[in-house]
């Protein structure tokens, strides 16, 4: 028991004792080393056993960024629950008595994520196909939620920073379990997870994000932090134009989650086909379409 307070005083200590910049390189170089160690030395020969081409490549990056969100949204979770954070169900209260202190749990969690969404965006354009259809939202989507973790970090709005990449890790759990399953072709659960999906990300991105967060951080930012002359109009305003344009994201996304299982449920021979007419690109990274499942002999109506 003393090794362990010792070394969480060390590792206390150090947290305080780093730069910010120096933090997030340690992070980034971590997060690469785990990318690769997980994904290529671990992922790839155990998928072997379940696959073989190109399907191994697909199944090990899945299965790697499953990990990742469950992780995640244990430690985020952990995180808000541990601390008085009656700013989960009012974000306005998330900017009273600003600004706040930024602990080094807070740190160490935003930082990590930081290095993780720089991570994604590096190998979206260097490593992964550059030609998938939705390659432009997807740029898109990467670099408002790099400018959102970027602006929070920077202006100190980290409550409501922790509150929606928890929502965001939480709600791509089922969306990965839903792509494992439909690439190792079982069609009854990939339809059940995209359903539970849907519904987990109607209930927190498009009611929970807007309604009780958007707003929240408008008026609260407003009243707490600009009126009282500690952010500018420009910084407030950005920020605010980057949470809605997640918001029209969430919604397009939204939409082509109901086309597939529309799609999927429109005849009773679209289970040998499910997937293989439309591809979406997930917020992940993920893509879901006919390169990624196997279409079986079509049968004429």
């Amino acid at each position: 028991m003393d090794a362990i307070v010792s070394n969480y005083t060390f590792a206390i200590a150090w947290l305080k004792s780093i730069s910010t910049i120096e933090l997030f390189g340690v992070f980034f170089a971590l997060m690469i080393f785990l990318r690769m160690s997980i994904e290529y030395c671990m992922m790839r020969p155990l998928m072997r056993f379940f696959a073989s081409g190109s399907l191994v490549k697909k199944l090990a990056a899945e299965w790697t960024k499953l990990l990742y969100y469950i992780g995640t949204t244990i430690w985020a979770y952990t995180i808000l629950t541990n601390v008085e954070n009656p700013w989960l169900k009012d974000p306005e209260q998330a900017f009273t008595n600003f600004p706040h202190e930024f602990t080094p749990e807070f740190r160490l969690f935003y930082m990590f994520q930081f290095a993780y969404y720089w991570h994604l965006l590096s190998f979206f354009l260097f490593v992964e196909e550059r030609g998938k259809r939705g390659f432009w939202d997807m740029f898109v989507h990467h670099c408002v939620t790099l400018a959102l973790v970027g602006m929070s970090l920077v202006l100190g709005f980290f409550k409501v920073g922790m509150v929606i990449m928890w929502l965001h890790d939480f709600t791509d759990v089922p969306a990965t379990l839903s792509k494992l399953f439909n690439l190792h072709d079982w069609f009854l659960g990939a339809a059940s997870t995209l359903v539970v999906n849907m519904i987990f990300w109607f209930l927190l991105r498009l009611v929970y994000f807007p309604y009780v967060i958007l707003k929240g951080t408008i008026y609260g930012g407003w009243v707490h932090v600009h009126k009282q002359g500690q952010l500018g109009l420009v910084p407030y305003v950005l920020f605010q134009l980057f949470l809605i344009t997640l918001v029209v994201l969430h919604a397009y996304w939204e939409y082509c989650f109901g086309r597939i299982i529309f799609d999927s449920t429109r005849d009773s021979k679209c289970k040998d086909r499910y997937l293989s007419e439309t591809t979406v690109t997930l917020e992940n990274g993920q893509t879901v379409g006919e390169s990624d499942v196997p279409v079986e002999s079509k049968k004429k109506a």
